[in-house]
């Protein structure tokens, strides 16, 4: 009979073994690389994430800083402005609308956010500032850096789908959803993801 303490750690180790890095790169058609782009892995066994962090968008030269933020059910956000001007924060979105003027050098409240979905915010007074909030509870998401690239860490093997958004795609829902084969080894995957023309700007800083 085999202990249940070596049998114990011969099953983590297991699971350990087939769980890797996966890393997924995001170009338009151009083959520029995409940042800001949502990644995220349909896998695990049903359990999903919770959040209870604090995210910053920052306001600079009349343009939000990140353009897309990634959060958990729980997460709360704020806003900073950074401008020597007033802005006018607002969302429609009924995952949390709100409205909120923000001083120079000023933080806002906080806006929790507690259902997965999709938030668009924007300013009353600048009507070409845009930032995106994507809330998802799948434990396997991650964001794209300048590079394009987004690492998923700990991902478990086996046959899933790998679903890639971003507020400016093409596709249908500003999501593509290709199936993957993950190996239990460190991966790498290219995926292209054609966007519409960025919109102009009105004003400047």
């Amino acid at each position: 009979m085999i202990p249940r303490l070596i049998l114990c750690a011969a099953m983590l180790a297991a699971q350990s073994a087939a769980a890797a890095d996966f890393t997924v790169t995001v170009r338009d058609q151009t083959g520029a690389p995409i940042a800001d782009a949502i990644v995220l892995l349909a896998a695990g066994n049903g359990e999903k994430a919770r959040g209870g962090h604090a995210r910053i968008v920052d306001q600079k030269n009349e343009k939000f800083l990140p353009f897309v933020s990634l959060l958990r059910p729980g997460d709360w956000l704020q806003f900073h402005n950074s401008d020597n001007v007033l802005h006018h924060v607002y969302s429609f979105s009924p995952l949390n609308p709100f409205d909120q003027h923000v001083r120079p050098d000023e933080t806002t409240k906080s806006a929790i956010y507690d259902a997965v979905g999709v938030a668009a915010i924007g300013c009353n007074v600048h009507d070409d500032m845009l930032t995106y909030v994507y809330v998802t509870d799948l434990p396997f998401a991650a964001k794209t850096g300048p590079d394009g690239a987004a690492r998923i860490v700990n991902a478990p093997a086996g046959e899933t789908e790998l679903a890639v958004w971003h507020p400016r795609a093409k596709t249908g829902e500003q999501k593509l959803a290709v199936p993957v084969a993950l190996n239990g080894a460190d991966q790498q995957i290219a995926v292209v993801l054609p966007l519409r023309p960025e919109r102009r700007r009105s004003s400047r800083y």
